[in-house]
């Protein structure tokens, strides 16, 4: 057949938005200009936000974009962003419809946008391909659906029992009975998944950092620096006072507390002297060691990781953190140490580090 032409027309109404509070619950988080662009300024840990719009993981507030993960927010199900009036042919029993390169098949509650009716046939749009199906196997209806744009997984119905779960991010069109317009079909009835907060085993992750720690240190004090002079920095355990699990309504994150001492090769702590980290990439490599270990535990928000290193006067004093997101770690923006540095919130003390970063590098690539 001719190339089928066809004129769709749109009502919009004008957007709507929304607002809601979100609260920072790392150290310190960036504000960038776009999702995942450049940072164009910073909000401390404790502070409250106007949050107005959502793409994806990231939260639109008044002075940019920030990533969700690391904020305590309660979003709505879903949010209108605006309204659209439709005119539907809705296939009433499964039947053939023309297109350009022949005939495709039509189940019945495909969704036909409709462009024009000639004769004994519509002519319209269906998953994005121009069609034509005869009269006597639509019904045409008028619609006005709701905008919707999904911030929680929504699993849709059909009448013949069909399912399919739509994620977040992603939009959908609700009209005033509650039928779902996704992928040019009508879905009959759809249900909300409750969002997945699971409980941690902080008794295992324990046992698991325990390990690292002692491979960690192990290395530590075999390396050529440590005999050199004499001594070696040393993480110590991790106990149940070390984690503190923060349950929100749409996940879980989690804060280690790392306390680093300088120990002499005899098994004796350096007491008089404030601790300093010796080897600035190992220590990073070990961090990026821990988040991966809790991400794969069952951590769904973010794992922030607090320094603390002896003060030389018989206390420990924060110097320092790296919180890394849940939504970078499954996209693989930390999977390299580069990526880990690059894609993690974090802030340490200008002096927190034994040597200059050239001659650290020359240590430890064994320069």
């Amino acid at each position: 057949m001719n190339r089928l032409l066809f004129v769709l027309i749109f009502i919009m109404i004008p957007l709507t938005s929304f607002s809601q509070e979100l609260k920072v619950l790392i150290d310190a988080v960036s504000v960038r200009n776009f999702p995942d662009g450049e940072i164009v300024r910073t909000i401390n840990g404790g502070e409250t936000e106007t949050l107005f719009n959502k793409y994806s993981f990231w939260g639109k507030i008044s002075k940019g974009w920030i990533n969700l993960d690391y904020t305590e927010c309660s979003l709505p199900e879903y949010t209108t962003t605006g309204q659209v009036e439709l005119k539907v042919a809705v296939v009433t029993s499964p039947c053939k419809a023309e297109t350009d390169n022949g005939f495709i098949s039509l189940e019945e509650n495909s969704a036909i946008l409709l462009g024009k009716e000639e004769g004994d046939k519509v002519f319209g749009w269906c998953k994005g391909t121009p069609i034509a199906v005869k009269r006597e196997n639509v019904h045409v209806e008028n619609v006005i659906f709701r905008i919707a744009s999904l911030n929680r997984p929504l699993k849709l119905y059909s009448e013949d029992g069909k399912t399919l779960k739509v994620l977040p991010g992603e939009a959908v069109l609700i009209d005033e009975n509650g039928r779902v317009l996704y992928e040019s079909y009508f879905w009959s009835n759809s249900e909300f998944e409750e969002s997945e907060v699971r409980d941690l085993d902080i008794a295992s992750l324990e046992e698991e950092i325990n390990h690292l720690i002692d491979i960690f240190n192990g290395a530590k004090y075999s390396s050529p620096i440590s005999e050199r002079i004499g001594y070696y920095v040393k993480l110590l355990p991790v106990d149940v006072s070390s984690f503190e699990v923060l349950k929100t309504s749409d996940g879980v994150g989690l804060k280690i507390r790392f306390k680093y001492q300088f120990f002499y090769r005899d098994g004796e702590p350096v007491r008089g002297r404030k601790t300093r980290l010796i080897l600035k990439k190992s220590n990073f490599n070990f961090w990026k060691t821990v988040s991966k270990l809790c991400f794969d535990s069952g951590v769904n928000k973010f794992v922030e990781i607090e320094v603390y290193r002896f003060d030389g006067e018989g206390d420990f004093l924060k110097e320092g953190f790296i919180a890394s997101s849940y939504q970078y770690y499954k996209e693989k923006k930390l999977s390299t140490l580069d990526d880990f540095i690059n894609n993690s919130e974090s802030e340490f003390s200008d002096d927190l580090w034994f040597f200059a970063d050239e001659v650290y590098e020359r240590l430890e690539d064994g320069g």
